[in-house]
């Protein structure tokens, strides 16, 4: 039978791993919208294709943010209460997060080629023009403001090392 220490050490290590699955998901999900935006950057489609394909991807990149930012809570909670040494744990979150930041690099570089593609058409009402833009705008914020996110908690885990 495990004592107190034993258990409460297993109940961390099984918290980290559940925030390195919820990290792969989430990093999984971002990458098959970069995969997807690329096929589909191949084909032709109408501005309101554009426009509803843009707004599913802002509602995508700030709930992973708002996830991440959650996640790294629950983590720096974690290390603060528990002094454990879960090297091993710290090793594979660092690897999923810089998973996630190339995820995340090579989604914004997609939308800024799909911008800069688009933001000249011909197609576009200026109302349509300012929604696009707006979109871009709130894709491309999301999309840093996780990126620094990732990278302080990369800073964070690091300390641990």
């Amino acid at each position: 039978m495990c004592g107190p220490r034993e258990e409460n050490k297993q109940v961390t290590i099984d918290i980290v791993e559940s925030i390195i699955e919820q990290r792969k998901a989430v990093a999984h999900l971002l990458n098959t919208e970069v995969q997807k935006i690329q096929q589909i950057s191949q084909l032709t489609f109408s501005i309101k294709q554009l426009m509803i394909m843009q707004q599913h991807l802002v509602s995508i990149v700030k709930s992973s943010l708002q996830i991440q930012i959650i996640l790294q809570s629950k983590l720096e909670e974690i290390f603060l209460i528990n002094k454990l040494q879960l090297r091993e744990l710290i090793v594979e979150n660092l690897e999923v997060i810089i998973f996630l930041e190339v995820v995340v690099d090579n989604l914004l570089d997609i939308e800024n080629k799909l911008f800069q593609e688009h933001k000249c058409s011909c197609q576009f009402s200026k109302e349509k023009l300012s929604n696009f833009k707006r979109n871009f705008n709130l894709i491309m914020k999301a999309g840093e403001r996780m990126k620094e996110v990732l990278h302080s908690e990369i800073n964070q885990l690091q300390l641990y090392l």
